[in-house]
């Protein structure tokens, strides 16, 4: 790679990326940083269509408006293919780019397409979030993915997510067999009909595709073995406790036998097939304790284990503690040490270690935060004089972009957006950068999409996009 020529951006990019371009997550022959845009779409329940599930911020159109053949040769993929070539994160990858930043290898999208050709004339990776159809509501989650939070509503997103139906998938039906690996998310898949169509289609067009499906665990019939016995499946099961008083209070309206029965199916069906069964695991405030133990367990059943050391919400997640309190889970994390006799608990040892690096960033931040906390006092004159110039360029973009609404629904809108905003800034920890957030809100060109995440239902997704300004 340093013997090709390259721009100063790129370069810039370079130097910027380098300990993880020097770390063994990357392949070094890559002229590219990531493989997503040149053989991957994700598809989401508000019909967006996106490069990864990676990233959400960074929009290539919209189904049923945009054909997906369109939206794989059109413009805005072109964009994001030329921002990989010079090793350029600045269009959405905000998760990749946090990651790499705190050493958490890892949990880099990026090595999840590693495997993909470089430049394929159809995808060959195509990721599936087509509603939010889910039995439990989970502490970490929200009512995007979870449609167990939208039981008092009058109306659920599953009844907005229609909008996929029998024509995309005829849409999809030439793609299917040029794909190597598909990903289906929730929601929870097995619970999700029209999945159940596109994998028909895929075990009959290309048999040898790999179907991944990321499961809560819960859900397992008869009609759910049948279909595995016919098609390439793998199974990553979310899972963040072995206690079963604690996994049932993270996971609510779940039940632990249930999941443990169902895991020992999905293992040895996984096993069947010469593959790891694949556990996501999320390090929070409420579990971190029990991970040590959970990595003994899957090392002793070889089953891969990915760690996601989540950015919100703030009642969950680690980044948002005192410094003190980062610091001793930290110390209790660093003191055990794990068997490595086999590549998957190798694997599992590395991503462990990966994700405590991640923590250390975190203390690292949360003493400077505490350090400047004076400067961040929430009824400050600054602050109000900021989130009123925020305010009224919000006004002035619906006003301007919203023309096919009456003026009375654009006011409507406004007072929507303005009491969520007011009702997101109140939930913020203390030591939260709030003068630094409302700055840069102002001055970069993401009001659009704190408009779009507002509308669609979720104040955790803002709070997802804010979670990174440290």
């Amino acid at each position: 790679m340093n013997s090709l020529i390259m721009s100063p951006k790129k370069y810039a990019n370079l130097f910027l990326l380098k300990d993880f371009i020097e770390s063994s997550s990357f392949d070094s022959k890559f002229r590219e940083l990531c493989k997503a845009p040149f053989s991957n779409l994700f598809f989401r329940s508000d019909g967006s269509i996106g490069v990864c599930c990676f990233n959400r911020n960074f929009v290539l159109g919209k189904y049923p408006k945009n054909k997906i053949e369109e939206v794989w040769s059109g413009q805005e993929i072109k964009k994001m293919r030329s921002s990989m070539r010079s090793f350029d994160l600045s269009k959405g990858c905000i998760a990749c780019e946090c990651n790499i930043k705190d050493k958490n290898f890892a949990a880099t999208g990026i090595k999840n397409f590693e495997y993909l050709t470089e430049k394929a004339t159809r995808p060959t990776n195509l990721q599936f979030e087509l509603s939010n159809t889910c039995n439990l509501k989970c502490i970490m989650c929200n009512q995007y993915f979870s449609s167990s939070f939208q039981e008092k509503s009058n109306e659920s997103l599953e009844t907005q997510n229609n909008i996929f139906d029998h024509a995309f998938i005829e849409q999809i039906i030439p793609f299917i067999p040029f794909l190597k690996k598909t990903d289906f998310l929730g929601g929870e898949p097995f619970l999700i009909d029209i999945y159940y169509e596109i994998w028909e289609q895929i075990i009959r067009l290309n048999p040898d595709c790999i179907i991944y499906i990321q499961t809560n665990g819960t859900i397992l019939n008869n009609k759910i073995k049948e279909l595995l016995g016919k098609g390439n499946f793998r199974i990553g099961i979310s899972l963040e406790a072995l206690d079963k008083e604690l996994y049932e209070a993270i996971r609510i309206n779940s039940r632990f036998e249930k999941l443990m029965d169902n895991l020992s199916y999905f293992q040895k069906y996984s096993n069947s097939k010469g593959a790891p069964l694949n556990v996501s695991t999320c390090i929070m405030q409420q579990n971190w304790k029990e991970i040590p133990k959970m990595l003994y367990f899957f090392n002793k059943e070889r089953i891969l284990v990915n760690f996601n050391t989540i950015q919100f919400p703030f009642s969950c997640t680690i980044k948002s503690l005192p410094s003190y309190k980062i610091n001793e889970i930290i110390y209790f994390l660093s003191g055990f040490h794990f068997s490595e006799k086999n590549n998957i608990a190798a694997i599992n040892s590395s991503n462990y270690f990966d994700a405590i690096n991640q923590l250390k960033y975190w203390h690292v931040r949360a003493i400077k935060r505490e350090s400047i906390h004076s400067n961040y006092i929430k009824n400050s004159k600054k602050i109000n004089r900021l989130k009123n110039i925020l305010y009224r360029k919000v006004y002035i973009f619906i006003m301007e972009d919203y023309k096919d609404i009456t003026p009375e629904e654009r006011q409507l809108k406004y007072k929507l957006v303005i009491g969520k905003l007011d009702k997101l800034i109140d939930k913020l920890p203390e030591q939260f950068p709030l003068e630094k957030f409302l700055s840069e809100l102002s001055s970069k060109n993401i009001i659009k999409n704190t408009i779009s995440q507002i509308d669609n239902f979720s104040e955790n997704l803002i709070l997802e996009l804010i979670s990174w300004y440290d």
